[in-house]
């Protein structure tokens, strides 16, 4: 089976069904249906305060609020800034644009092993002396990416960070 990659938290559910029914697991795959609506739900329930917030990696990408990494950061309950630019779905941000956005908190990708001329962005003096350095975020692929369940645990750091942003909040 071939499944297409999720592109919002809205699209997991009905790909959990369907892995269900090829698994023949339907009814477990309805009880992670529910327990993963839950779960959101309750995550967007507590947001009181969006803080502004910008995913920035290698080369400068960046993802908008229609992307699936864009609605992560919405279901944390913050602003992203790369949307407030014109980033819908995502593209190459300069460095300088984000600096002058001056969002509260900035999450990048982990490093690979390795050095490389394209993440040297995410470390870059004028980013770093932008941020307070409990402002910053480190996404982990394989929660932000696959449009799994498991993106519940990038919504739940998202949501510490901004929790550590606004006192708890």
């Amino acid at each position: 089976e071939i499944f297409e990659p999720a592109y919002g938290l809205d699209e997991i559910p009905a790909q959990m069904l369907r892995m269900g029914e090829i698994l023949g697991q339907s009814d477990a795959a309805r009880a992670m249906v529910a327990e993963y609506e839950a779960d959101l739900a309750a995550f967007q329930e507590e947001v009181a305060r969006n803080p502004r917030a910008a995913i920035y990696a290698a080369s400068g990408y960046t993802q908008g609020d229609e992307s699936l990494s864009g609605q992560i950061l919405r279901a944390a309950g913050f602003a992203n800034v790369a949307a407030e630019a014109g980033y819908a779905d995502g593209g190459t941000m300069p460095l300088e644009l984000l600096v002058m956005l001056t969002p509260e908190a900035i999450i990048t990708s982990r490093p690979y092993p390795g050095a490389s001329r394209s993440e040297a962005v995410m470390s870059h003096p004028a980013l770093l002396a932008s941020q307070d350095e409990r402002a910053r975020g480190a996404i982990s692929d394989r929660d932000w990416v696959c449009g799994t369940p498991y993106v519940l645990r990038a919504v739940a750091d998202m949501k510490k960070l901004r929790q550590t942003l606004t006192g708890g909040e």
